[in-house]
């Protein structure tokens, strides 16, 4: 029972109110309790999922977006950026192993660097499973975002390959659709690595701020880096 809900308990029992009156006020209540709670949940899950079990849904999260990234041909390059992977000859030969591959290594890099920083910043007390656990879950968004791209691709082909002229009016506002949405799925990660720092490292105020932009920053940087040279080199491998 949450304070709300106390409160509408007391006003009953002082008969401030009557008894249809605290069910109905009750149930509205429950219903913004709820609705709140889910956006809490889906902002901020680090509370409710933490250590072995946070890095195991992880896992998963990430293996399912590699093989539905795969099927819409996008390749995550950096924490947060990605590319179409037409561009990568060699996935052929690879698959969505490749993208689950990368996505292993963007995740164990971006938490090595999130602890990295926070020690840097003289971080008081911490567990470093947290910084691997909470990281894990950071890619949720985007495994929404490549899903229903996958199924606009599935239900309306026609965006895709079709000239502006054959698309109706509905196809035609599609593209600015997956554009919003993308827009949305980046802002929804950040708030989650956002989040996975502060939880993970316990810092707040200013060292939170500089401590999050530092890694994220870094992250990306050394995430492309990496993955450019890796792909350089199986690329070698693959053409020798």
């Amino acid at each position: 029972m949450n304070k709300d809900q106390k409160r509408l308990l007391s006003l009953l029992k002082e008969q401030k109110i009557n008894r249809k009156e605290f069910i109905l006020l009750n149930k509205a209540i429950s219903s913004n309790y709820l609705f709140i709670s889910l956006i809490k949940f889906l902002f901020n899950p680090f509370k409710l999922i933490t250590g072995l079990y946070a890095i195991i849904y992880g896992l998963v999260i990430m293996l399912c977006l590699s093989i539905v990234s795969w099927q819409v041909n996008i390749h995550f390059i950096g924490v947060v950026s990605f590319i179409g992977h037409n561009k990568y000859q060699y996935f052929k030969y690879f698959g969505f192993m490749q993208n689950f591959i990368d996505l292993i290594i963007i995740w164990l890099l971006c938490s090595i660097v999130f602890i990295s920083i926070s020690k840097i910043l003289k971080m008081k007390s911490y567990r470093i499973i947290d910084f691997f656990a909470f990281t894990a879950l950071a890619k949720f968004p985007f495994l929404l975002w490549v899903t229903f791209f996958l199924i606009i691709k599935l239900l309306m082909p026609n965006v895709f390959i079709e000239l502006d002229i054959h698309l109706n009016a509905i196809e035609r506002f599609i593209p600015f659709i997956i554009q919003i949405t993308i827009y949305f799925a980046i802002i929804w990660q950040f708030v989650l690595y956002f989040n996975a720092y502060k939880e993970s490292s316990g810092f707040n105020g200013k060292k939170l701020w500089v401590g999050f932009i530092l890694s994220m920053v870094f992250a990306e940087i050394i995430a492309i880096v990496l993955l450019k040279s890796l792909s350089n080199i199986l690329s070698l491998l693959v053409n020798t």
